[in-house]
C-alpha cells in the first residue's frame, strides 16, 4: 500500500471513530500508528528491491556479474522489520562477493540488526534490565538478543581502578547477571 493511500485510509478511520465511538480513539491511535510503521517498513523493502534491480540492470558494470539471483533479506531497525530481495554480485577481477543492498544500508556481514539499533540499545541497557529493553523496543528484539548484544559490545578486559580517588563517593557497586550469560571461572558458561 503506498502511503497517501494509507493516509486517505487512516483519515476516514479516524472521522469514523471521532463521529461514532469517540472513546476507542486511543486505541484507534494505536492501530493507526502500527499499520504505519509495517506500511513504512513494507514500503522501504519494496525500494531497496527496486534499487538492487535498477543497478543489476542499468548501473552495474562489465566486471561485476550476478552471482546468486534474488534472495528475501531481513533486517531489523527502530522502525521495525524490513524484508527485501537482493542480490549478490561477484566482482570478477578480485573474485569478491558482495550484496549491494547491504551495503549502502550499512549493514554488517551475517547481521540482522542494524548499528543504530544496537546503538539504541545499549543505551537503554544503561537504565533498563535486557527484558525491560525488549518490551520498549516493542518485542523487536529479544532478550536473548540484548544479552548478546551486551556481550558484543562491551570488551571482557575491562580494567578500572577501583581504588583510585574520585569526587564522588561509591558505597556500593552492583553488577546484574546470571549464570547463562557469564563466563566461568574455567571459561566454560
Amino acid at each position: 500500500m503506498k502511503l497517501t493511500d494509507f493516509a486517505i485510509q487512516s483519515d476516514a478511520r479516524l472521522d469514523d471513530c471521532i463521529y461514532n465511538e469517540a472513546h476507542k480513539l486511543e486505541e484507534l491511535h494505536n492501530e493507526i500508528i502500527h499499520d504505519f510503521k509495517d506500511c513504512l517498513c513494507a514500503n522501504i523493502g519494496e525500494k531497496l528491491t527496486q534499487y538492487d534491480d535498477m543497478y543489476c540492470h542499468k548501473i552495474k558494470p562489465k566486471h561485476i556479474k550476478v552471482y546468486r539471483s534474488k534472495e528475501p533479506r531481513t533486517y531489523i531497525g527502530i522502525g521495525g522489520k524490513v524484508t527485501y530481495y537482493r542480490r549478490e554480485y561477484l566482482d570478477t577481477r578480485t573474485m569478491e562477493t558482495f550484496h549491494l543492498i547491504d551495503d549502502v544500508i550499512n549493514l554488517e556481514k551475517a547481521h540482522r540488526i542494524t548499528k543504530n539499533l544496537k546503538a539504541k540499545v545499549l543505551s537503554l541497557r544503561q537504565n533498563l534490565s535486557c527484558r525491560e529493553v525488549s518490551k520498549a523496543l516493542f518485542g523487536h528484539v529479544s532478550r536473548q538478543s540484548v544479552c548478546k548484544i551486551m556481550y558484543e559490545c562491551i570488551p571482557d578486559n575491562i580494567s578500572y581502578d577501583f581504588c583510585a580517588l574520585s569526587r564522588a563517593t561509591v558505597s556500593d557497586i552492583f553488577v546484574e547477571a546470571d549464570e547463562a550469560h557469564t563466563v566461568l571461572v574455567n571459561g566454560s558458561r
